[in-house]
């Protein structure tokens, strides 16, 4: 019975010391506090965003707006009509053999223009849908017309056949430098009439003078009626 716990004492002894053995072979390992882990914020950060400068010298690009400027002297918009110049109040002068005139007249604009000046001391004005005419009570006028789409020579060519004239076209000038074709005649009943063909922008201005040639007055008609002729420009077409 002695011997077999002396045994088992030594056997025991012998574990313990392995044990002892093996565990003075390994390093020591710390059992100091575990390292905290940073935490992932939840909230967006809210540090100031840093401010971006511009270098100096250096400029917004600049807001250009169109601005539309003023429209032309005379032009149609949107179904707008220019407003005609009014009637100016003038003197009309000429020569009547030795005797020189000056006559009240008016400045006249139309809305197929072309402006006249004419001698309000010896005629009346009537407007119509074509053109105007500046007339008096012994027949005595001078007319202004506008005729649309037809060629200066088809123009001459009507009125050598309606009105049976011989003569050829002559070219001339009249008013403010306008280039014309005239045709006049005589007629039987003692009327001078002369017809003057302006060409415009495809269309024709066709003037037209008539005065009694037995009148005493017939002089007076016929220097009123070229002074008047004289004055003749254009400045824009309406139609």
């Amino acid at each position: 019975m002695r011997t077999g716990l002396t045994r088992a004492a030594v056997l025991l002894l012998a574990c313990v010391m392995v044990l002892l053995t093996a565990a003075c072979g390994q390093p020591a390992v710390e059992t100091g506090p575990l390292p905290q882990s940073t935490p992932v914020p939840t909230q967006p950060d809210s540090s100031p965003v840093p401010t971006v400068r511009v270098p100096s010298g250096t400029k917004p690009p600049e807001l250009i707006v169109a601005v539309p400027g003023p429209s032309d002297a005379g032009s149609i918009a949107d179904g707008d009509v220019p407003a005609l110049p009014a009637d100016e109040v003038t003197e009309l002068t000429y020569t009547v053999g030795e005797e020189v005139i000056t006559s009240p007249a008016l400045r006249h604009y139309t809305l197929h223009g072309y402006a006249i000046t004419y001698d309000t001391g010896l005629f009346v004005c009537q407007v119509f849908n074509e053109g105007i005419n500046y007339w008096n009570s012994e027949g005595n006028y001078l007319s202004v017309s506008v005729v649309f789409g037809m060629p200066p020579e088809d123009m001459i060519a009507g009125l050598r056949l309606q009105e049976n004239i011989a003569m050829e076209p002559e070219p001339v000038t009249i008013g403010e430098g306008l280039s014309a074709l005239t045709l006049y005649l005589n007629t039987p009943e003692g009327l001078h009439r002369q017809f003057w063909v302006v060409e415009h922008s495809g269309d024709i201005l066709l003037v037209e003078q008539s005065y009694d040639t037995v009148s005493e007055t017939a002089e007076l008609y016929r220097a009123s009626q070229l002074a008047m002729l004289d004055t003749l420009s254009l400045f824009y077409l309406f139609y």
